[in-house]
């Protein structure tokens, strides 16, 4: 069995509600799980289709289906005066992994589940941060 990458991924109700199919929605969660570590994801058409036994072709509709609806941009680096890419990254156009957060922020723990409460004025945090958070709390138990 192909070994699987292990981390967490998201899909916002605004990408998972829409007309488009179920693998473009599973290729902007893989996405998002690659953007959470750096904020861009790198990975190329070969490595989506390796990791899902499919077609480049069919990575490569589905990257364009993402494209075209404005969930995903995709930038090119060439070098100076050629047609040789330098470096070619995928970036989130509406990141999912921001979250807003409170100064009254509580994080609850009962029974290994963590749960968070907001109240108060809101302020934009990376998702990074509040997992932090919760792994230096979870560590209290």
């Amino acid at each position: 069995m192909k070994e699987k990458p292990n981390y967490y991924a998201i899909i916002p109700a605004e990408v998972r509600y829409a007309d488009i199919t179920p693998n473009a929605k599973l290729l902007y969660a893989e996405i998002t799980a690659l953007c959470n570590m750096n904020g861009k994801c790198c990975a190329s058409t070969s490595y989506f289709a390796s990791l899902y036994e499919v077609s480049r072709v069919s990575i490569q509709k589905w990257l364009k289906v993402l494209e075209d609806k404005k969930y995903i941009k995709r930038t090119i680096i060439y070098k100076d005066g050629s047609k040789h890419i330098l470096h070619r990254y995928i970036t989130l156009v509406n990141n999912p992994n921001k979250q807003k957060l409170t100064d009254n922020s509580n994080i609850n723990i009962k029974n290994n589940n963590i749960t968070y409460s907001n109240k108060g004025k809101s302020k934009i945090s990376k998702l990074d941060e509040q997992i932090n958070e919760w792994q230096e709390a979870k560590k209290l138990l």
